[in-house]
């Protein structure tokens, strides 16, 4: 191969890679950006809902705390009608 026809071939090649390049920079990096940008405020967000401080956090602590009494309450019911299973039918005695 000649010089001239590598020259020629390799200034070829710069251009279409300089092309690429352009068409990269105009295409890909704003929805590159974006996305970043998406996903900046997802996480955000999750942050936020899972602060300890968040009313989800405090009113999930509150509905557990309800339903630790309540479990509480039904665990001693069923003792009490275990005990007592009269209790089911006539009620509970009056003393």
């Amino acid at each position: 191969m000649p010089v001239q026809e590598i020259d020629h071939n390799l200034d070829a090649t710069l251009q279409r890679s300089n092309a690429l390049f352009q068409r990269l920079d105009a295409d890909l990096v704003p929805a590159a950006r974006s996305s970043l940008d998406a996903a900046r405020e997802a996480f955000r967000a999750a942050d936020e809902t899972l602060d300890q401080a968040s009313p989800l956090q405090s009113d999930a602590r509150q509905a557990l705390t309800e339903l630790r009494g309540m479990l509480a309450s039904l665990n001693a019911l069923a003792d009490f009608l275990e005990r007592h299973p009269e209790a089911f039918i006539w009620g509970k005695r009056r003393d």
